[in-house]
């Protein structure tokens, strides 16, 4: 009896350490992934495909994750909104898994398709997973220009922070308006 009772636990304590180690490689697998600006494909408002890695290699991508019933995401996306124009050589695209029908009016209402360097995106989030795994909103991603992560926050993120990542990479290679 006690021979099945050790073999019974041993049996749970493998299970447990089997478990754990899963969890903890496809989190390490997930991280190396969003270490380089994933090629996920995306779809427009107006339904197109569009690649995340498709994007111009000369600038900066800040890839934003939100939901339009998260109070946070309204107001970063209300600022960011207002400060686009000071993020220079930098694509801004904003995802979200919700449904192009919930997505279009907020779009009417934001209007980021009058910048040229910004737009609302549709992902599905079992795909959205795939690539970043588990996702709250708000997620930020900022990726330089060779594709590499800079800065990953979780949750509301000052305008002001994403701005500083993104003046710091300019910095580091060299090409910040104060070296013209």
């Amino acid at each position: 009896m006690l021979f099945l009772i050790l073999i019974a636990f041993a049996a749970f304590v493998s299970y447990l350490w089997y478990t754990s180690y899963k969890v903890i490689a496809e989190k390490k697998t997930i991280e190396d992934q969003i270490r380089q600006i994933p090629k996920l494909e995306l779809n427009t408002l107006e339904g197109a495909s569009v690649s995340l890695y498709s994007f111009d290699n000369e600038v900066r991508i800040i890839v934003l994750y939100f939901n339009t019933r998260c109070a946070f995401c309204q107001f970063e996306l209300k600022e960011l909104k207002r400060r686009v124009p000071e993020f220079i050589d930098t694509e801004i695209v904003l995802i979200s898994a919700e449904p192009l029908d919930t997505l279009r009016p907020f779009d009417n209402k934001l209007q980021f398709d009058l910048y040229p360097n910004a737009g609302i995106y549709h992902c599905p989030y079992d795909t959205l997973y795939k690539y970043f795994g588990k996702l709250i909103a708000p997620t930020t991603f900022i990726y330089g220009t060779d594709k590499k992560l800079l800065k990953k926050f979780k949750g509301a993120t000052r305008i002001d922070d994403m701005l500083s990542v993104i003046e710091q990479e300019m910095i580091n290679n060299g090409d910040h308006p104060m070296y013209e």
